[in-house]
């Protein structure tokens, strides 16, 4: 794995656990935060699968439906996120908005990769498997 994946993965664990503190600290429900710590964790084994093989076959023919819960699960996760986010009090309502938005893209930037390791190392499973 070269040096820029491995320091992705960094990121990736270091936002992962920070999304994670903030829905705890938010007191969202068991079933929540386990869901959170899956999607992660399956992130975490996309960027792995790809760049060994081995990995990629552990999973097998479920790595793509792993990597469709995922996408499903952060996706639903961002879009509640942003319905149910509370406001900061000392920024209007357009300003509110505008840093929801750049929550998301942000989300969007560190998390897309992971899916596209994920579909890739599906991909090279599927080819090597059938």
């Amino acid at each position: 794995m070269p040096w820029w994946s491995s320091a992705y993965l960094i990121v990736l664990v270091i936002f992962c656990a920070a999304g994670f503190f903030d829905d705890f600290q938010k007191r969202e429900p068991w079933w929540h935060l386990f869901f959170d710590i899956i999607s992660a964790i399956a992130s975490i084994a996309f960027v792995l699968s790809f760049w060994h093989s081995q990995v990629a076959q552990t999973f097998g023919s479920s790595l793509i439906f792993i990597l469709t819960f995922a996408v499903i699960w952060d996706s639903w996760s961002a879009y509640r996120d942003v319905t149910h986010g509370k406001s900061d009090f000392q920024f209007t309502q357009k300003e509110n908005s505008y840093l929801q938005y750049i929550g998301i893209m942000i989300t969007v930037l560190i998390s897309f990769p992971a899916y596209c390791f994920g579909a890739f190392a599906a991909y090279d499973n599927f080819r090597i498997q059938g």
